[in-house]
């Protein structure tokens, strides 16, 4: 057995002995949707109480928080982990925590398979096949932009900007659908604005809050669609605060508010007087820090330095709560970093190169707090020793 495997895999076991099969539920896990994985780009992170999940070239990583291991999601003994025959092979999208399994979309020719697996990597099955896929038949096909999946309460729920001709021009629309994880139905349409061109989920207890933007960045919709009786209502339609700098533009939705970020600030919306309000600018032009996720209490800023990258909390008036910059001590090239989610006060982020020359992959974690980080895996080693 391979030096490391041993101890992998026997984790694993014991974990194995936590967990029923997919179909099998379990009342004591939630069935709510993390809003605090998957906030900026990489679609592709979830956690438990005890493990951080990630995906790195092809493959299911799990990071355990107590043991402080970072393997393949595979305890097969022997394995390689380079061929689609691994057990933490991964070419899915949308990779969720939901109901203490792990979630995804498979595509194929004629749609999706919506796949469970236990988080100890083992019983994995296709808890249905949906014939054209999440986007529906009415979008299956139709060139989707942007896409983002959510598990939650039953279902998946699937946001994408649509590309259409109309009259011969090319045209845009913010679409989301709604497909059942039990039953036959195929994805339903429970959104479609023929006037935005930006749309971004986040469902939150009974409710799914979508967040449109228009073609020019003018217009801001944020529209709420009740779960069980399938009605909607528009929140807030209006001029958009955030305007000609939506980059980066994410929400994340509380029990009593909606917190607003992109690169021109941060902006608080009320469920108590239906109000949109500013509450405080960021100047990304001056220092170089772009908006990458809404925790409980403050906004997290990053900035890119090539081999390096600086990470910035900020609270909800405004104030600096922690400045800091990571790097892997040992790799001077330039790494992609992807900050994945919070965990409490714990930020994590994944580093990666674009070049398959050296691919390495880096997992830091950062304490919003004090700033202190640490590099919690890398496979430096094992990518110095294959070159």
């Amino acid at each position: 057995m391979k030096k490391g495997t041993a101890k992998t895999a026997a984790l694993l076991l014991c974990a194995a002995a936590l967990f029923t099969s997919c179909g099998a539920g379990d009342s004591g896990k939630t069935k709510d949707y993390n809003q605090m994985f998957n906030q900026r780009w990489y679609n592709q992170s979830c956690a438990s109480e005890d493990a951080i999940y990630f995906v790195s070239d092809y493959k299911l990583m799990f990071y355990d928080i107590a043991s402080g291991i970072t393997a393949p999601l595979c305890a097969k003994p022997e394995c390689s982990h380079d061929t689609s025959d691994c057990n933490a092979y991964y070419n899915g999208s949308g990779l969720s925590m939901y109901d203490g399994k792990l979630y995804w979309v498979q595509q194929t020719s004629a749609g999706c398979d919506i796949v469970c697996e236990n988080p100890d990597g083992t019983g994995r099955v296709t808890v249905r096949s949906v014939e054209n896929g999440v986007a529906g038949e009415e979008l299956f096909g139709a060139g989707g932009m942007n896409p983002e999946t959510a598990f939650h309460r039953g279902n998946v729920f699937y946001a994408l900007t649509v590309g259409d001709i109309s009259q011969g021009e090319q045209t845009t629309f913010a679409a989301v659908t709604q497909t059942k994880l039990t039953g036959s139905d195929g994805a339903a349409v429970i959104y479609r604005n023929d006037d935005m061109s930006q749309i971004s989920i986040n469902p939150h207890g009974d409710s799914v809050y979508m967040f449109a933007l228009g073609k020019d960045n003018s217009t801001l919709e944020i529209y709420r669609h009740d779960i069980q009786s399938g009605e909607g209502e528009v929140l807030y339609s209006g001029a958009c605060p955030i305007a000609e700098q939506s980059g980066n533009f994410r929400a994340v939705v509380f029990d009593d508010m909606i917190m607003l970020v992109s690169n021109a600030g941060v902006y608080q919306y009320e469920f108590a007087n239906s109000s949109l309000n500013e509450l405080y600018k960021l100047d990304t032009e001056a220092d170089s820090y772009y908006p990458c996720g809404i925790a409980d209490g403050y906004v997290i800023c990053g900035r890119s330095n090539g081999s390096s990258y600086s990470v910035r909390t900020i609270d909800f008036d405004g104030g600096v709560i922690s400045d800091t910059t990571i790097s892997h001590p040992d790799i001077d090239e330039n790494l992609i970093y992807f900050p994945i989610g919070i965990q409490g006060d714990t930020i994590y982020i994944v580093a990666s190169m674009w070049s398959n020359a050296t691919p390495y992959v880096v997992l830091f974690d950062v304490d919003a707090r004090s700033g202190e980080y640490s590099v919690l895996w890398s496979n430096k080693d094992d990518v110095d020793t294959a070159n």
